[in-house]
């Protein structure tokens, strides 16, 4: 009995084995369908789908809610932002985007994701679509994550942004319609901190790197068909960091720096509404911004 027993515990031991297998197989096919599929922002730019549009705006969180539905325009706007990204990110959307997209195109990058130049493994999980074009720093930056992920794939769902990933999918139309939803609480309107962010984003230091990796940006990838300009996003603060760098950019002779805040009118500024926190534009700021055309003076 007991060479029957033994016999019959390792036949179902190598069937649930090759179960599993089969299981992280077809998930992993799964996984990887979706990612080139989904309809975030990312995938479509890295993947083989088509994007037909001529204006695009890409930077970190700051310039998400610039999107069509928020301008209320007819123009072909496609938003690529996405939280935290840096200057590595936006240069290789740049890359992507003249590399899939022959036609004259306009681009618009936040200045302050130009800040910092540092590759993120989070986006590995694009490493396999066709217009991924950063693969050789993920695999020096990224070995672990990377192996896994090669011979894994499941293991891309470990990974907050493959989640966003899932969710465009199965709600396409909903990623051009990401916002900053946030209310700003009624003692932040009143007493607005100088967060250590804040200070970051608008130090010397960080004037001086947006200043050089944004003219390295216009010289590598601007040409006839590609238009590349750069803004400052307004914040909410008692002292206006972003209006004092985009003048003293402006008076720098800061090449392509479209005129954004010194555009605007003081009140502006002052008005909570306008805000969703500190750092970051509201629906209403957007909306107040396509009412004084002031959107038709970014692409012309």
């Amino acid at each position: 009995m007991k060479p029957l027993l033994s016999t019959f515990n390792f036949k179902n031991l190598i069937l649930g084995i090759s179960l599993c297998l089969i299981f992280v197989f077809l998930t992993s096919l799964f996984v990887n369908y979706i990612i080139a599929n989904s309809s975030h922002r990312l995938s479509k730019i890295y993947s083989s789908q088509n994007i037909n549009n001529s204006i695009f705006f890409v930077g970190n969180s700051r310039s998400v809610p610039f999107n069509s539905k928020n301008f209320n325009s007819n123009k072909k706007i496609f938003n690529l932002s996405q939280n935290s990204m840096n200057s590595f990110q936006v240069e290789n959307i740049l890359k992507s985007l003249k590399e899939k997209n022959q036609n004259l195109k306009t681009i618009y990058i936040e200045a302050t994701s130009l800040i910092d130049y540092k590759v993120q493994c989070q986006y590995s999980i694009f490493f396999d679509l066709k217009f991924f074009l950063e693969k050789d720093e993920i695999e020096k930056s990224c070995k672990r994550k990377r192996f896994f992920e090669k011979y894994i794939p499941i293991t891309k769902i470990n990974n907050e942004l493959f989640y966003r990933v899932l969710y465009y999918y199965f709600f396409p139309k909903k990623d051009q319609e990401w916002t900053n939803n946030y209310i700003m609480p009624k003692t932040v309107c009143l007493d607005p901190k100088d967060t250590p962010l804040i200070k970051y984003f608008f130090s010397l230091d960080s004037q001086i790197k947006i200043r050089n990796n944004s003219q390295k940006l216009l010289e590598t990838y601007a040409d006839d068909k590609t238009k590349i300009f750069f803004f400052i996003s307004p914040i909410y603060q008692k002292e206006n960091s972003a209006l004092k760098m985009e003048k003293k950019l402006l008076n720098s002779k800061f090449k392509n720096l479209v005129k954004f805040n010194t555009q605007l009118d003081q009140s502006f500024f002052k008005n909570c509404d306008m805000f969703s926190d500190t750092l970051h534009l509201s629906i209403k700021g957007i909306n107040f911004i396509s009412k004084e055309n002031f959107f038709s003076k970014m692409i012309n």
